[in-house]
């Protein structure tokens, strides 16, 4: 890359015009372009093809001959097959999908491509194999197809999900020439040699131009730390409130990180600022009416939550509520469901539990008047194994059957990750003679549930880890109907 920016500098003094020609070349060419090979989705779609400006353009075809069509957009140094993620599920909906590698792009022809190009290319496909009913496009796919939209028929019902689109044409002009260091003069030329192709100006290439005449109804999802398609550029469409569209701005995306913490701290929903704000102005406004007229009543707080949770755990909403925090919520349910009795006085429970679960139990067997040691059983590994076999949970209950008042076991295991057989446990426990209960802090909204189907006496949880509903947040309790 200095070399790059040295010999273009030297070939600037000698000519504006071939540097700025120089410049257009490499902001046309895609680089870094790794075929990989192909997989069985891939191989076993129809392979289509066209003539487009003397470059075959090639892609694929699944679900012919639906009548609903779904066309995939790619992005810069990108191929169709990269979308095997979306292209799937629309698939399964009963789409007939359309999948085109521009050109230069995966095993289309051609060297070059701009963005006049590609949005020909998708009103040819659009012609040929259309009409399209829905499209999805990513960053320089987004801004051809928002291009080519305004000449394309289309209506309220035609729906496009736009991923991260290069919404400025002029912004991606400014990295390449902050990249290459060159100097404003060439800029100017690069600027007309743009508009030599067929654009007005470089404005002009712009979906927050675009989209005063697009109708379609709009999934707009973009990252708030993208450097490449920065946010900034998207402010202005976002400003003006277009009825039709919707958007969705995430976080976390700026290093390309994953956030693997979720087993901790959840992240912030993308609407929780709104929802916050809501509740501040009520209290603000509203004071101790907020009570009950609140346009969402803090008095009743504890109902609005009933029918997501129910679906969630899988339970009737009669079966549950939502209060305190989760080791206070395990006491009070321990406290109520763990009656020691002669004999049966014991509780079963996983090694390595969550040292919460752990201390909460020792806790209740200590007001009881027992020994931990002697009252607590606490089921391990075998040897050289990591994960716990539901056959050795259930002969462990099954060789304890008289002495065990309470099996008591984390949904899914912290440390491991274990998503343990509940129904099994359950009926395993039952058919003890004693009461099953859980800790969901790792399961709830994590895993499906069942807890009415699967016969579960109790269980609580947190919200604060796969909930999402932040720090301190409340807990939940579930007892069954029964």
């Amino acid at each position: 890359m200095p070399y790059l920016r040295i010999s273009l500098r030297i070939q600037s003094v000698v000519s504006r015009k071939s540097a700025s020609e120089r410049a257009l070349q490499l902001f046309c060419t895609p680089f870094n372009q790794r075929k990989k090979p192909k997989t069985p989705l891939f191989d076993k779609a129809e392979k289509l093809e066209f003539e487009l400006a003397g470059d075959t353009i090639r892609g694929y075809r699944w679900n012919h001959p639906q009548s609903r069509k779904f066309l995939v957009i790619h992005g810069f140094q990108s191929t169709a097959t990269k979308f095997e993620r979306y292209i799937k599920p629309m698939i399964n909906k009963g789409y007939k999908v359309l999948a085109f590698d521009a050109k230069a792009h995966g095993d289309s022809d051609g060297k070059q491509v701009n963005v006049l190009e590609y949005k020909n290319m998708i009103e040819t496909v659009h012609e040929k194999y259309g009409p399209i009913d829905a499209f999805m496009a990513h960053s320089f796919g987004g801004l051809a197809l928002s291009l080519a939209l305004e000449n394309i028929s289309h209506s309220k019902q035609t729906k496009l999900v736009l991923i991260a689109p290069a919404t400025e044409t002029g912004t991606a002009v400014d990295l390449l020439f902050n990249y290459l260091r060159l100097n404003g003069p060439i800029r100017k030329d690069f600027d007309e040699l743009i508009e030599r192709l067929g654009a007005k100006n470089v404005s002009w290439l712009s979906i927050a131009r675009a989209i005063h005449h697009i109708n379609a109804s709009v999934l707009w999802i973009h990252d708030e730390d993208d450097d490449v398609t920065p946010l900034k550029d998207v402010a202005p469409v976002i400003k003006a409130g277009y009825p039709n569209i919707q958007f969705m701005i995430t976080r976390f995306r700026k290093k390309k990180s994953l956030y693997l913490c979720g087993n901790s701290l959840g992240l912030p929903s993308t609407n929780v600022k709104t929802d916050i704000d809501q509740e501040l102005s009520n209290w603000k406004n509203l004071a101790i009416n907020g009570y009950l007229h609140a346009k969402n009543p803090c008095l009743l707080y504890q109902h609005h939550f009933k029918k997501p949770l129910s679906l969630l755990v899988g339970c009737s909403e009669d079966e549950l509520t939502v209060m305190n925090a989760l080791t206070v919520n395990l006491h009070l349910l321990m406290f109520s469901f763990y009656r020691p009795s002669g004999k049966r006085f014991k509780i079963l429970m996983e090694a390595g539990a969550f040292p919460s679960d752990q201390y909460s139990i020792e806790t209740q067997v200590r007001f009881h008047g027992f020994d931990p040691a002697e009252a607590i059983i606490e089921i391990a590994p075998i040897d050289n194994e990591k994960l716990l076999r539901t056959e050795n949970i259930i002969s462990a209950i099954e060789k304890n059957a008289y002495s065990i008042a309470l099996v008591l076991f984390g949904g899914l295991n912290y440390y491991t990750g274990q998503f343990y057989d509940l129904k099994a446990i359950t009926d395993a426990a039952h058919h003890a003679g004693a009461l099953a209960g859980f800790d969901f802090a790792h399961a709830a909204g994590n895993v499906p549930l069942q807890l009415h189907d699967w016969q579960v006496d109790f269980a609580a949880w947190c919200s604060y880890k796969y909930l999402n509903a932040g720090p301190g947040s409340v807990g939940g309790v579930y007892i069954h109907e029964k």
